[in-house]
């Protein structure tokens, strides 16, 4: 996996700098949605587990799984150990970069990792 990931819902893509970024920031009700890839191309799946238990939460951590049931997170899986979607990330890229007024000229050329570096300028979660 090669980061940034790129996380895209409908019209709207957010570019994250590390996997442990996606995992932060994306909450579990939202990963059904949406797709995701590395820089590269590769598929990847977010999915929702339950939280593991850690002796730093403590008793408090605890009660409030008792009372609220499991917590859940997400986890980034690779589901592609080749990048056989670079297409369709190219693809969607071109499209979100055309509505932000980049030229047809640099769409049509640039390669996917230009293009991944050009969507960072305007869609990097910070």
């Amino acid at each position: 996996m090669k980061p940034p990931i790129i996380v895209i819902e409908g019209d709207d893509i957010a570019i994250y700098q590390s996997i442990e970024e996606v995992e932060q920031h994306i909450e579990p009700p939202d990963i059904s949605a949406g797709v995701a890839y590395d820089s590269e191309g590769r598929l990847l799946k977010l999915v929702k587990q339950v939280k593991e238990e850690s002796k730093s939460h403590g008793l408090l951590y605890t009660l409030l799984v008792r009372l609220t049931g499991p917590i859940y997170e997400v986890k980034v899986i690779e589901i592609e150990t080749q990048p056989k979607h670079a297409c369709e990330l190219r693809e969607q890229l071109v499209r979100a970069l055309a509505r932000m007024g980049i030229s047809e000229e640099f769409l049509s050329k640039a390669s996917l990792e230009e293009l991944v570096i050009k969507a960072s300028e305007y869609f990097l979660v910070r």
